[in-house]
């Protein structure tokens, strides 16, 4: 969560977390006053709960009634309102055009299948390696 990982950059200097929106959402005070911490964050928007997507009851009749969390919230729009610079973006390159150096980035998918793929395939690779670049 969000007081987690500004703790760990505190201790260990500059920090990349990785954060669900329902994660990002429900540890937002986390942020008041964090801005001089060196902790880049990037949320994984896709409505609600996609991790639950990878529960053996996904196939399940009613999954989505009992699992799903939708918001309809926007969590760059939240992070800019609290005067944290916040980039939304929509693709891998994006996120490598802006090198993680913002104090909260924003990538989204459109959905919770997606965005898992995504994330275990190609954006976790891709932040560690952006990561070690900015070490």
């Amino acid at each position: 969560n969000i007081s987690t990982a500004l703790g760990v950059a505190y201790a260990y200097k500059a920090t990349t977390a990785v954060l669900g929106d329902l994660s990002f959402l429900h540890d937002l005070t986390g942020l008041i006053q964090s801005e001089s911490i060196n902790c880049r964050f990037i949320v994984i928007n896709n409505d609600g709960g996609g991790i639950f997507s990878t529960l053996p009851q996904r196939g399940v009749n009613g999954f989505e009634t009992v699992f799903g969390t939708p918001h309809g919230l926007n969590p760059a729009a939240i992070a800019q309102a609290m005067g944290i610079t916040a980039k939304q973006v929509s693709s891998l390159k994006e996120l490598e055009a802006l090198g993680v150096d913002q104090f909260s980035i924003y990538l989204q998918h459109d959905g919770k299948e997606q965005t898992l793929e995504a994330y275990g395939e190609r954006v976790m690779p891709a932040i560690a390696e952006l990561a070690r670049a900015k070490q």
